[in-house]
């Protein structure tokens, strides 16, 4: 008991936690995590570690050209056809809220790829 306590401690001050920093609002996360760690999780084995595109397309500001709307509804719905799934309240159980695929848009949009 005492070694698993040391160990997580470790994991959580080398940063090997996914936790959100302390006073992070939640109106920030996306799935309980920032958006950079929820998409490294959850995007980044399709859409590359630097968003820079697999399986799936390349998710740099300068690559997403489309309407913001077209995009929220592909995070939420899913493209049919493809891999892509929906992250929607909707399509999965637990899935995200409107407001969380609102927040890893911006991220998306606004943000370069290693920040």
């Amino acid at each position: 008991m005492i070694i698993g306590a040391a160990v997580a401690g470790l994991l959580v001050a080398c940063g090997g936690s996914d936790a959100p920093p302390p006073g992070v609002p939640p109106e920030d996360l996306v799935g309980g995590r920032e958006a950079r760690v929820f998409y490294a999780r959850n995007c980044s084995a399709c859409h590359g570690q630097e968003r820079e595109g697999r399986i799936g397309p390349a998710l740099t500001p300068d690559r997403l050209t489309q309407e913001r709307a077209f995009y929220a509804q592909t995070i939420t719905l899913g493209r049919s056809g493809t891999a892509m799934p929906g992250w929607g309240a909707q399509t999965i159980s637990g899935g995200l809220s409107e407001q969380e695929i609102t927040r890893l848009l911006e991220w998306l949009l606004e943000e370069a790829p290693n920040q």
